[in-house]
């Protein structure tokens, strides 16, 4: 299963931002608001998300529990946090119906997508079930709905088929004079397995397409467009008997966003392509207990020219303090990490502290707060290793999952 998948993955890379709730993830008005460029990213802003992303470990729970909430937030500069939410409540309400509610936040330098959706599904064999979902919104304009076939194995395999019709109402129920020539859409398959042993195994797998849309508005003028293209693919397992839990996570993206209006300092649009590869391993039990690796390949195409970044960020993760009394875990762990960044292309096109062949460094220390299984707090604080004399302050982050 593992070597397949790698595969492929391999054919997908080139024509390809991650998955995080792929099915709901779609283009949004907020999206819109703001044509995303590489002049809003910097040296150390892989290395921001790389230590603020929610652990590949707590996949475990959110692909196995019916009812969680996971919540990350991180400074990446003065104006901005990333934010990483994700939530379900999941009820049966009779032998063949279930309802769930499914909350998404997912923000950076990059994407701005939420997401509140209700969804109805009805089981027509113990193997099938057939949903309907949808996003209201106090602008009907805003509403999404969508349908989804999902198909269940005894082995805890799953596979969804889904597709959404995003803004469905736009044209007709819009207080101002925009409307979509190209309807947005956003269609789909994703594969989920877990792992019913005290290993903690997992798998998921991927595949959206956000249709090709346009929105115009004669009385400014402006054109708005988009497109995108996702592959993602997350998987842990355990490779030894000394409990070496090795984990590896895969994005790939090929997207295009335009607005002849809110333009990027006179861009037009922006073609990306993104690729991004995390292979970690995590051991409790051993003196670190987790090590690993992060490239990213960035490259932004504009009638004005190209912008390539290329980040290697290695880390790993040390744990010096541990107590444990009537259900309490306390743990205090320091991490290193190092990141080597090019960025390369016109400089009027790129961010002021976007630096070429530039290796940044930050110290990390984390402090994990475990209740009795059902909850997890953790507080990070880092410290910018350059800059120790100067600004050595670097950011923080707050990351919270609940089993209801």
């Amino acid at each position: 299963m593992f070597h397949g998948l790698v595969l492929l993955a391999v054919f997908f890379i080139h024509p390809f931002a991650g998955a995080f709730l792929p099915e709901y993830q779609h283009l949004t008005q907020s999206e819109q608001n703001e044509l995303n460029s590489p002049r809003l990213i910097d040296s150390e802003y892989q290395s921001d998300k790389l230590s603020y992303e929610l652990p590949l470990n707590w996949h475990y729970d959110w692909l196995s529990q019916d009812k969680i909430f996971q919540y990350s937030a991180g400074s990446l500069g003065p104006t901005r946090f990333l934010t990483r939410g994700r939530g379900r409540l999941r009820e049966q309400l009779s032998r063949h119906f279930y309802f769930q509610l499914s909350y998404l936040d997912y923000g950076d330098f990059e994407w701005d997508r939420r997401a509140l959706v209700f969804e109805f599904a009805y089981q027509v064999q113990p193997w099938l079930s057939l949903s309907v979902y949808g996003q209201p919104s106090t602008l009907k304009k805003e509403d999404d709905v969508g349908v989804a076939l999902e198909w269940r194995s005894k082995t805890q395999h799953r596979v969804r088929l889904f597709y959404t019709a995003v803004d469905f109402s736009h044209n007709k129920r819009n207080e101002q004079t925009d409307r979509y020539k190209e309807k947005p859409t956003s269609a789909g398959l994703v594969w989920r397995w877990f792992s019913k042993n005290p290993e903690r195994e997992f798998l998921e797998a991927s595949f959206r397409k956000d249709s090709e849309t346009s929105r115009v508005d004669p009385d400014l003028p402006q054109i708005y467009s988009y497109s995108g293209t996702f592959l993602d693919i997350k998987q842990g397992l355990l490779v030894s008997d000394n409990f070496d839990y090795l984990q590896w996570h895969l994005q790939a993206s090929k997207s295009f966003e335009g607005d002849t209006l809110n333009t990027d300092f006179g861009v037009e649009r922006w073609d990306t392509r993104r690729l991004r590869l995390l292979v970690q391993v995590q051991n409790d039990n051993q003196f670190v207990s987790l090590y690993g690796i992060k490239n990213v390949h960035l490259h932004w195409q504009s009638a004005q020219g190209h912008v390539l970044h290329n980040s290697t960020l290695p880390f790993f993760w040390i744990p010096f303090y541990r107590s444990q009394s009537e259900g309490v875990d306390h743990q205090w762990l320091a991490g290193l990490e190092a990141t080597w960044h090019r960025g390369r292309g016109p400089r009027s096109l790129r961010g002021l502290n976007d630096f070429d062949n530039r290796v940044e460094s930050r110290l990390n220390g984390r402090y994990q707060l475990n209740i009795s299984n059902k909850a997890s707090l953790t507080v990070l604080l880092s410290l910018d290793l350059d800059s120790l004399d100067t600004a050595p302050w670097e950011g923080g982050n707050m990351q919270y999952t609940m089993l209801f």
